[in-house]
């Protein structure tokens, strides 16, 4: 339900213009897409990344993966983190002998990756390891980015508005199973349709963005005030000190 919800405001928020494009991750549309950054392969560029090992589980995940579905099926109504929090309880009480036996497996797994690994950073090429770096760093940086914006809603950011094309399409894609098929309609029928006609939608989204810009002022200058500065625009934040030169107290 969340991943749906998230596709049918990605289509809302879109301004009728480029492409729309379905991303993997969260099966959702964006606009425009984002290359995939793997280490498996890279398709921007003619270097390619080999696969890279894979760090092995610990004892206790090893203990946790294998009595999970056990679990699950001797107790299916049970939710997953009451599972986990089960199984993490089985694990503490469980006899030494037994934890030996998982922690002495997930031991021999992981000598056996660090030796893997090192033979994988040994036949990398120059230009592979500058690859690699560099797509460690978007992930980190994409890492990041996810952060601030789920402490950016929990911190009630205002929602931006629905723009001109997604207050025409609203109504249409409620209810919609689907949504990719609704939506590549819909942007046709809003490319051809005429201005007069769009004139409507323009003037709410207007008003609209008028109230969103003053509830997103309020909002940066509360974020302010708490010390959160690193979640609000760094216009804001030029302006605001450009300010304090201009009128120091």
């Amino acid at each position: 339900m969340a991943a749906q919800n998230f596709l049918l405001r990605s289509c809302l928020l879109w301004n009728g213009g480029g492409k729309l494009i379905l991303n993997n991750r969260f099966n959702h549309i964006i606009v425009p897409q984002q290359p995939f950054l793997g280490l498996k392969t890279d398709s921007q560029s003619t270097v390619v990344i080999p696969k890279k090992p894979k760090k092995p589980l610990t004892g206790y995940f090893k203990f946790i993966v294998e009595k999970r579905p056990i679990l699950l099926k001797e107790n299916p109504t049970v939710p997953n983190t009451e599972a986990i929090k089960i199984l993490a309880a089985q694990w503490r009480e469980l006899a030494p002998s037994e934890k030996t036996k998982y922690e002495q497996e997930a031991l021999q797994l992981r000598q056996q990756y660090d030796q893997e690994l090192l033979d994988y950073n040994a036949h990398l090429t120059p230009e592979q390891e500058e690859k690699i770096k560099e797509i460690e760093s978007d992930a980190k940086e994409e890492k990041k980015k996810r952060k601030l914006k789920k402490e950016m809603k929990e911190m009630g950011k205002p929602l931006k508005p629905l723009t001109s094309f997604g207050l025409f399409a609203q109504p249409h894609l409620i209810g919609q199973r689907n949504i990719i098929e609704v939506i590549t309609d819909l942007k046709k029928k809003w490319a051809e349709m005429p201005e007069v006609e769009k004139e409507q939608y323009h003037v709410q989204y207007l008003k609209h963005k008028d109230a969103y810009d003053k509830e997103l002022k309020k909002w940066e200058q509360k974020m302010i005030n708490m010390g959160k500065s690193h979640l609000v625009r760094a216009k804001t934040l030029n302006v605001k000190e450009s300010s304090k030169k201009k009128n120091p107290q």
